[in-house]
C-alpha cells in the first residue's frame, strides 16, 4: 500500500479538494495538509484505514497512483510551506527587534458593518498585560520563542490596526495595561508608540490602571500623547463633545483596593452617552481576588449607559440593562485562560443604545484537549501517543495562530497503570512528536486522569484503612506550605538541594519546582502513582469517610 502522502496526492490529482478529503475521513483541513506534506506520516490506524478506503474507491490501481505522484513531485508543483508571518527570535541585544517588520495577517473576525442608525462606535478592551510571559510552556521550539514572547504585543498591535482601519471614535482600556512594574523601559515605549498611532489618526484613548499596574506599582513612566488620558485615583469625567459622550473613570492608587469605588462616581450627564470605566471583581469571581468590589445593581443604579469593566479575564456581558461588560484580556496567558481572547467593538445608535460585538485578537490560543480512552483502540502507550498527536493536529487553528495546549487523557482503560507510570515521559514524547510532525503547536502538559476498570475489584478489603491513611497524608501535604515541609523534612530538602545543577541548565528551574503550583502537581502525581499500584482511590473523601 502506498504512503499516506502519496494517497493524498493522488486524491488531489483526481480532482478532490482538501475540504472534501477532510470531510470524507472526518478530520480537519489542517490534518490533510499535514499528511499531504509528509509532516504526519503515520496517523492513527482507524484514520489510515479511512484514507486507504477513500483512495481505493476513488483512485484505483497502484500503478496509476505512482504515475500521478511522480507527476506531482516536480519542483514547480511541490507543496510549499505555510507563509512565515513570524520571524525567528530576535537577539538579546535587540528585544522585539523584528516585531514591527513582521506583517500581521488579517485573520480575525471583522468589526460589524456600519448602519444608518449608528451614531458612533468605540473599542472596549482591558487587561493588556503587555510583556507578560505565557506560563507553563517548556522546551519551546526556537521557531516559536519570539512569537510566544511577543504575543501580548502582537494582540494589542492588531487591536490598534483594527481601530484605525475601522475608524472607531475612541478606545477605552479598563485597567492592567501592564503586568506590573516594567522590567525594561521598552515595555512603556512600546505602549506609548501604539497610543500615538491611535491619536495621530484622531482616535482618543481613555484608560484607568488596575491592580497590576496601580499608580503606586509602576515606578517608571513615559509621557503619553496629549489625546491619550489615564484617569487618576479619584473618580473624574471627560467629555467628547462632538459625539455627546462622557467617560467617567477612576484608577487604582494601590495594588490592593478593597474599597467600593462606585459611590464616588459622579451622576450621569443628561443628554449624553455616559460610559463608566472600572477595574473590579464585582461581587467576586472564581480565580480572582476581590478588588474594588461592587454589585451589578450598584452599577445600574448610577444611571450610566455602559460600564466597561476590567479585571476578570473571561469576556462576558454581565447584563444588558444597562450594559455591564467585561472585555476579558486580549491574550490568554496560561492553560487557565483557554479559548478566544480579544475586545469588544461597541456600536451605539442614535437612541444611545449600545451593541457590543466581540472580536478575537489573541495570537496564541490556549486549549485543553481531552482524549477519551474509550474512543480510541489503543493497545499500548505508544498508540496513545499517536492518538494524542492526531487530537492535537485536529485542533490546530486554520488562521495562523499558535496552539498552546494541554492533552488530558480520560476514561477507563486497562492501560491506566502504564500511562501513570510513564507520566513523565509521556509529556516529553508527545512534545517531541508534536514538534517534529506538526506546525504551530506548543505542548503545555499531558495529564493522566484515566481509571482502571478493574481497580475496585482488585482492592482487598483489608487495604481500605491503609488507603484512607494515605488519603489523610496527601490531604496534609496539600494543605502545608512547601517551605514548611522543607523545614520539617531533611530528606525532602536534600532532594531539592540535589537539583541545584538544574539551575546551570535552565536558570531558575529549581526555584520554579518549589512553587506552590509545582508542589501540587508533585502531590497529584504521587497520588496517581499509588492509586495505580494499589488499585484504589487515594482521595480526601476516602480519608475522612
Amino acid at each position: 500500500m502506498p504512503s499516506i502522502a502519496e494517497m493524498i496526492q493522488a486524491l488531489l490529482a483526481r480532482g478532490m479538494s482538501t475540504e472534501q478529503i477532510a470531510d470524507a475521513v472526518g478530520k480537519s483541513v489542517q490534518a490533510v495538509y499535514s499528511w499531504q506534506t509528509g509532516r504526519v506520516k503515520n496517523p492513527h490506524r482507524s484514520t489510515r484505514e479511512k484514507i486507504e478506503l477513500l483512495y481505493q474507491t476513488s483512485v484505483g490501481s497502484a500503478g496509476e497512483l505512482v504515475a500521478q505522484a511522480a507527476a506531482l513531485a516536480t519542483p514547480d508543483q511541490n507543496v510549499s510551506d505555510p507563509p512565515e508571518y513570524f520571524p525567528a527570535a530576535a537577539t538579546p541585544s535587540e528585544p522585539f527587534a523584528a516585531l514591527d517588520a513582521a506583517p500581521l495577517p488579517d485573520r480575525r473576525t471583522r468589526p460589524p458593518p456600519r448602519t444608518a442608525d449608528e451614531a458612533f462606535r468605540f473599542i472596549h478592551c482591558a487587561d493588556l498585560h503587555i510583556d507578560s510571559p505565557l506560563k507553563g510552556l517548556r522546551k519551546i521550539n526556537p521557531r516559536y520563542a519570539e512569537w510566544i514572547r511577543a504575543a501580548t504585543r502582537r494582540s494589542f498591535m492588531r487591536l490598534v490596526d483594527m481601530a484605525i482601519d475601522d475608524e472607531v471614535n475612541f478606545v477605552v482600556i479598563a485597567g492592567d495595561l501592564y503586568d506590573g512594574d516594567w522590567k525594561s523601559a521598552d515595555t512603556g515605549i512600546f505602549l506609548n508608540r501604539q497610543l500615538k498611532r491611535l491619536v495621530d489618526t484622531g482616535i482618543p484613548v481613555f484608560a484607568i490602571t488596575g491592580n497590576h499596574d496601580a499608580l503606586s506599582v509602576v515606578t517608571r513612566s513615559v509621557k503619553w500623547p496629549e489625546a491619550a488620558r489615564c484617569f487618576g485615583n479619584a473618580a473624574e469625567s471627560v467629555e467628547i463633545p462632538d459625539i455627546g459622550v462622557v467617560i467617567h473613570g477612576r484608577s487604582f492608587g494601590d495594588r490592593y483596593e478593597g474599597a467600593d469605588f462606585v459611590a464616588g462616581y459622579p451622576p450621569p450627564t443628561p443628554g449624553s452617552f455616559n460610559l463608566g470605566l472600572l477595574h473590579t471583581s464585582l461581587t467576586g469571581a472564581a480565580g480572582h481576588a476581590k478588588y474594588a468590589p461592587c454589585s451589578p445593581a450598584q452599577l445600574a443604579g448610577i444611571g450610566y449607559d455602559y460600564w466597561a469593566l476590567g479585571h476578570v479575564h473571561v469576556p462576558q456581558v454581565v447584563q444588558t440593562t444597562p450594559h455591564i461588560v467585561y472585555s476579558g484580556n486580549i491574550q490568554g496567558r496560561d492553560i487557565g485562560e483557554t479559548g478566544e481572547r480579544g475586545c469588544f467593538v461597541v456600536t451605539v445608535d442614535h437612541a444611545r443604545k449600545p451593541s457590543p460585538y466581540f472580536v478575537a485578537l489573541d495570537d496564541v490560543r490556549w486549549k485543553r484537549i481531552e482524549l477519551a480512552m474509550e474512543a480510541i483502540d489503543a493497545e499500548n502507550p505508544d498508540q496513545v501517543i499517536e492518538a494524542a498527536i492526531e487530537a492535537i493536529q485536529a485542533e490546530i487553528p486554520s488562521d495562523e495562530r499558535l496552539l498552546a495546549c494541554r492533552v488530558v487523557l480520560t476514561g477507563e482503560t486497562p492501560l491506566h497503570a502504564q500511562l501513570v507510570s510513564r507520566r513523565g515521559s509521556l509529556r516529553e514524547e508527545v512534545a517531541t512528536s508534536a514538534g517534529s510532525q506538526l506546525e504551530r503547536v506548543c505542548l503545555e502538559e499531558v495529564t493522566v486522569e484515566t481509571t482502571d476498570p478493574e481497580s475496585v475489584a482488585q482492592v482487598p478489603e483489608a487495604d481500605g484503612r491503609a488507603i484512607a491513611l494515605l488519603g489523610e497524608e496527601f490531604a496534609r501535604l496539600e494543605a502545608t506550605a512547601i517551605t514548611t515541609l522543607l523545614e520539617e523534612s531533611p530528606d525532602l530538602k536534600k532532594l531539592f538541594d540535589d537539583l541545584l545543577p538544574l539551575d546551570s541548565l535552565q536558570a531558575g528551574r529549581r526555584s520554579e519546582l518549589q512553587q506552590p503550583e509545582s508542589w501540587q502537581e508533585f502531590v497529584n502525581e504521587a497520588r496517581q502513582l499509588l492509586e495505580a499500584e494499589l488499585g484504589g482511590s487515594v482521595s480526601r473523601q476516602e480519608a475522612v469517610s
